[in-house]
Formats: C-alpha cells, sequence, structure tokens
C-alpha cells in the first residue's frame, strides 16, 4: 500500500527525531589561534558540542583528582616546586588537571597560560574557570609547531604526556625549543614528563627496544638558547587513557643566559650533581 502525501510526511517526521536516526550536531568551529576571552565561551562545551569524542576519551581521568596522589605528579611538582606569584606554561594542557592544580599553587599573584591545538578543551578550561572562580588561567589555542607564549612571559613550563621529543623531528623541535628558551625568564625550568620512553639511559629493561623519543641531553643539544639538564630520572607515569601505571621518564631543563653558559651554545653539560650524561641515572 503506498502512502499518500500527509502519510509521507507525518513518517519522515517520525523518523528525524528518532534516537536512531537522528543526525549528529555539528561541532562548533575551533577558535582563532591565539588567547581564548571568557566571552567567547557561553555555555559549557559538553552541551555545546556533545558529539565530540575528546569528552569519552580523555574528560574523565584527565580531571581525575586522585592523579595528586599518583607518584609521577608528587615527582613532578618536585621538579617544578611552583611559587607563590610565579607565571608558569602548562604546554598540551588537554583537559586542564595540571593548570587547575598550579594555579592553585602559584595563587592569585601568579599565572598559568594553558595552551593546546584543541579548541574544544581550551573552551573546556574557560567554562571550568568561570565555574570554579579562578582568574588566574589563561587557555591560548596554538599551532602544533609553535609554544605560543611571548618572550621572557614564564617562570617555568611544564610538558606532562604529550610526546613531543620524537626522533626525526629534530628540524621542527630546533624552532620550538629556541621559542620555549624565548618564553623562558633567565634562570628559567622546563618540566618534561612523558611514559613510554625507552632510549638507552632511560631503558627499563635489557630486553626492551629503543624507542624512538630523544634524550634529555639530545634535547638539550638541539636547543641554540643553551639548555642545562639539571635533574632526570625514571619514573612510572599515571595512565590517562586507561587504569594503572606505566615506565616513564622525568627531566628537567634550565635556561641559561649566555654569560653563565660554561659549555657554548645548545650545553647539555649536567649541573653539579646531575650525573654524567652516559650514567644511568638514580631515580627514586
Amino acid at each position: 500500500m503506498s502512502l499518500e502525501g500527509p502519510q509521507r510526511l507525518t513518517l519522515a517526521l517520525a523518523l528525524a527525531v528518532s534516537p536512531g536516526c537522528r543526525s549528529r550536531r555539528a561541532s562548533p568551529p575551533p577558535p582563532p589561534l591565539g588567547v581564548l576571552h571568557p566571552s567567547s565561551v557561553t555555555e559549557d562545551p559538553r552541551v555545546s558540542d556533545p558529539d565530540n569524542p575528546v569528552w569519552r576519551e580523555l574528560w574523565a581521568r584527565s580531571t581525575d583528582p586522585g592523579r595528586d596522589r599518583s607518584t609521577s605528579m608528587v615527582r613532578l611538582l618536585d621538579h617544578l616546586r611552583p611559587a607563590p606569584g610565579e607565571r608558569l606554561g602548562d604546554l598540551g594542557a588537554g583537559a586542564g588537571y595540571l593548570t587547575f592544580r598550579l594555579a592553585e599553587l602559584v595563587g592569585q599573584g601568579g599565572m598559568v597560560y594553558a595552551t593546546d591545538t584543541d579548541g574544544a578543551l581550551l573552551r573546556w578550561i574557560v567554562w571550568e574557570a568561570r565555574r570554579r572562580g579562578v582568574a588566574n588561567v589563561q587557555a591560548r589555542r596554538v599551532s602544533p609547531e609553535r609554544v605560543g607564549l611571548d618572550p621572557g612571559s614564564v617562570d617555568a613550563l611544564v610538558l606532562c604526556n604529550v610526546y613531543l621529543f620524537d626522533r626525526g623531528r629534530e628540524g621542527s623541535l630546533r624552532g620550538w625549543l629556541r621559542e620555549a628558551w624565548e618564553a623562558l625568564r633567565p634562570g628559567g625550568r622546563f618540566v618534561v614528563l612523558d611514559d613510554f620512553f625507552r632510549s638507552a639511559p632511560f631503558r627499563v629493561c635489557e630486553s626492551c627496544p629503543v624507542a624512538r623519543q630523544l634524550t634529555p641531553e639530545e634535547v638539550a643539544l638541539l636547543a641554540p638558547g643553551r639548555f642545562q639538564v639539571e635533574r632526570r630520572e625514571r619514573v612510572a607515569v599515571a595512565r590517562v587513557f586507561r587504569p594503572g601505571e606505566a615506565p616513564g621518564y622525568l627531566f628537567t631543563l634550565r635556561r641559561l643566559s649566555p654569560s653563565r653558559d660554561p659549555g657554548g651554545a645548545g650545553s647539555a653539560t649536567p649541573s653539579p650533581g646531575g650525573g654524567s650524561p652516559s650514567r644511568e641515572p638514580g631515580g627514586d
């Protein structure tokens, strides 16, 4: 039996509103590069962008306060040692777990710049900062090859679970590290925490393959801004995407002024007590 015009219209409307046939809501366009002003985020991004898979894949654990108790977070904060009034850059901030933790530690006299390439996550940071009444967080959308901070604007940078330092990317990393050095004030520190590090000085076991990540000394040597490896250790890194921990590494680079650099441009000379680049790190 064929359907008459009004019947076909009724059926079409019923199918359109049924859960199984409802089309996905289009995601809003990404914000422009640069600072996301609070006035640009007018509602919870999980409402305005409900079908974005990032909320299922990253949201829950990346903001889990239980991460405060993980060994890797305790060790990271020991390396970073944020002080009240400092200005920090949280590079690859994700959903802002570390951003808000650092904002609490530097206090209202300080500032945390949260950078990421993902506009949805940055919108969430802006929205959450407003909900919490946090005024010392600024979200910035950056392109993958840029740090996105002003020269001399921060006392420290932190890079947590971003997996940036792969072999084969040395050309682009030189420019990125130069920009990181420029963003740091003299004497500033750059703390890196990542899992699945397998380069020889940090190899987890003799049978573990050597992976593509650069060693801290190799990272320092890429930087024409004269970074120095100050501390490094092996850690168990809390996973973001699934429960448990993974073998990882943690190191701190110190920004040197040219007049203080004992080894010339790009020196990877460790500080006193930091050990030789060829020695196995002591860990905890």
